[in-house]
């Protein structure tokens, strides 16, 4: 096809005006004319009419399981109080009562009225003849009621089984225990049943949304490697390129699989959210610092097995003294495997210090980010978007001055990979973009070209694609997102409000929102 009359974005310099495409490549690339010999041709050409057309979307961390499970569950992203959840609760009772268990995920406790997560006895009586399943937004805590507690059985010996003060337990899971639960519900769907949610999401919602390249992170879709062969085998078969992460720190389990990768989101802490997520300082409106899951020890053996192995790893290190954590672990490891470029990725990395940044650059770290954080639970204006709060001013106080800081950690030269870490967010580039571009601390966002490259071309570099995909260069894959606006003559305070016109992954469109409009 060719696609002409665009502001077709060149990363290098003047931005093209039309583009050729040939099988699964692009082809030619000009300005102006010079498409006019193939007039006559059976080559589709397609006017964009002054429209941009960026590089196919990457989304730089993705929960797939938990995200099409999320979608075909409760969702209570929007609950204000105890009686939304039991509303929600009741209607889900009545709509389908053959269902084994009731899911509600993405609660944002702190917003609501109670400011706490409900309790076993609470949703008893909210509930009382199913059993229930309820996680935080960030999935760091769940609460279960008694048939829930009964049918999943998690072991007493687990740490985080919240009692109360006269020892019995309020169904409130933390830790392992959350994590064992987590696991354990999450797979009362059949892998089957997961892939076909998968699919169904996919050509769904994430095509409309521009994405060419979901990096996936998974544990417990592809535990079994059975599963995992068989996961390998579907994802060819989808609309969007897949690069999978397993999220697990069994070195010997990667290299058996013959994985280039591992992790992508080990926890060396918590979030915000929760409250346990590792600060130097205590939180604002707890007591306590929040919570490192590993000794140094611990992770400067598994930083070392993975640069020993050649293996690129993620972990996820939300607050500065986790963050502390992995950069001692990397550092351990350089001195000992020196000249190594495994593109290591540190996820969310939400609060640094100047000083780590400057050593996150020496050790040559991706920082995989998610700018939607500062719109849709940190910083925000209240009512810029339905159920959004602040998270960081609430949890940090003045340190939440100094979140996210992508200007600066651009101009000392690191890599931002950006993501949605959905189901914690909806998968939507645009409104990352807008977030990144309109960060609430001034000093701390970036133009647009850069942001951009957080969801494209950076995050091609973060996964060693970028030969293949994340920019628009003759030879490249033909991964394209047409708008429907000029990105570049919009306000940046509209980015947010601009949709996807066209996806186009290896030269075939695979989603239209109006195709006869442009042809």
């Amino acid at each position: 096809m060719i696609l002409i009359n665009g502001n077709i974005i060149n990363f290098s310099g003047e931005n093209y005006s039309w583009i050729r495409t040939d099988g699964k490549k692009i082809a030619e690339l000009g300005y102006g004319s010079g498409y006019e010999r193939y007039a006559g041709s059976d080559e589709e050409i397609i006017d964009l009419r002054g429209r941009s057309l960026l590089p196919g979307f990457y989304d730089s961390h993705v929960h797939l399981d938990e995200t099409v499970i999320n979608e075909n569950n409760i969702d209570f992203s929007e609950a204000v109080n105890f009686g939304y959840i039991e509303k929600k609760l009741r209607a889900m009772c009545d709509d389908r009562p053959d269902k084994k268990i009731i899911m509600g995920l993405s609660l944002h406790y702190h917003t609501l009225e109670e400011r706490r997560l409900p309790t076993r006895r609470e949703l008893d009586r909210m509930c009382p003849n199913y059993p229930v399943w309820i996680a935080s937004r960030d999935l760091q805590k769940s609460v279960v009621n008694s048939r829930a507690l009964e049918l999943i059985k998690v072991p007493f010996s687990l740490n985080g089984i919240q009692e109360d003060e006269n020892g019995v337990i309020t169904g409130i899971l933390e830790h392992e225990a959350n994590a064992y639960a987590k696991n354990k519900i999450m797979n009362l769907y059949t892998f089957e049943e997961k892939c076909s949610m998968i699919r169904d999401y996919i050509n769904e919602k994430v095509l409309s949304m521009g994405v060419t390249t979901v990096v996936a992170i998974e544990t417990s879709l592809i535990r079994e490697r059975e599963d995992y062969q068989k996961f390998l085998k579907f994802i060819k078969k989808l609309p969007v390129n897949i690069e999978l992460y397993y999220s697990i720190t069994d070195t010997d389990e990667i290299k058996a699989r013959k994985m280039k990768r591992m992790g992508g989101d080990i926890g060396v802490d918590g979030s915000f959210t929760s409250r346990n997520a590792a600060l130097f300082e205590n939180y604002e409106d707890v007591d306590g610092n929040g919570d490192l899951y590993f000794s140094q020890e611990e992770l400067n053996r598994l930083v070392l097995e993975c640069y020993e192995a050649s293996l690129q790893i993620g972990l996820h290190a939300v607050g500065d003294r986790a963050f502390e954590q992995v950069l001692s672990a990397h550092e351990y490891a350089q001195a000992i495997c020196p000249g190594t470029d495994l593109r290591h990725r540190v996820e969310h990395a939400e609060l640094l210090s100047f000083d780590q940044i400057k050593r996150a650059k020496k050790l040559n770290l991706v920082l995989s980010m998610q700018p939607v954080f500062e719109t849709l639970l940190g910083n925000t204006q209240k009512g810029l978007y339905e159920g959004c709060n602040e998270l960081y001013v609430e949890s940090l106080g003045e340190r939440h001055l100094r979140t996210n800081m992508f200007r600066q950690i651009l101009d000392e030269g690191i890599v931002i990979c950006a993501g949605s870490d959905s189901a914690l967010t909806p998968v939507n580039p645009l409104l990352g973009i807008y977030s990144a571009v309109n960060h609430p601390t001034k000093d701390h966002a970036v133009t647009l070209i850069e942001a951009i490259k957080m969801f494209s071309s950076s995050a091609a570099y973060a996964t060693f694609s970028e030969s293949e995909r994340g920019s628009i260069a003759r030879g490249k894959k033909a991964d394209l997102t047409v708008l429907d606006k000029d990105i570049q003559k919009v306000n940046p305070e509209s980015i947010k409000d601009i949709s996807v016109d066209i996806t186009i992954r290896d030269g075939r469109i695979v989603y239209s929102r109006n195709r006869e409009e442009l042809l």
